[in-house]
């Protein structure tokens, strides 16, 4: 018997960008992290601590929430605290509607396509 996932488009593509310098767990340096995942509020949190390969440091908090009740609602909210710094920060959001699972089994992208990161899925991408 074979089954397989439907497809559902990708709704995590982000880019932050701390004074024109993208953020990436693969990149700068993460001074401190911190992720939480609550079953009850279907909800999954993360905190960041980076500096930017410029010496520029933030806070980054991330929650993302999919709904028991509905499985139509999904949010991502991004919190983002300068430090050491007034400077521009930018958010660049979108949505991948093409989506393949095709590579069943295989390494694949964990995040959209924005990121360097390739992985399997489930594995966890820090550094630090």
């Amino acid at each position: 018997m074979h089954t397989e996932l439907a497809n559902a488009p990708d709704w995590l593509p982000f880019v932050l960008l701390v004074n024109a310098e993208r953020f990436g767990m693969d990149r700068g340096e993460v001074l401190d992290y911190e992720r939480t995942l609550d079953m009850r509020r279907s909800l999954l949190t993360r905190k960041v601590r980076w500096r930017s390969p410029a010496g520029k440091t933030v806070d980054i908090h991330i929650e993302r929430f999919a709904s028991l009740a509905d499985p139509h609602v999904l949010a991502i909210r991004y919190q983002v605290t300068p430090l050491d710094f007034d400077g521009r920060i930018e958010f660049r959001a979108g949505i991948n509607g093409h989506v393949d699972n095709a590579l069943r089994g295989a390494p694949c992208r964990t995040r959209g396509g924005l990121g360097r990161g390739v992985g399997r899925l489930g594995r966890d991408h820090r550094r630090g």
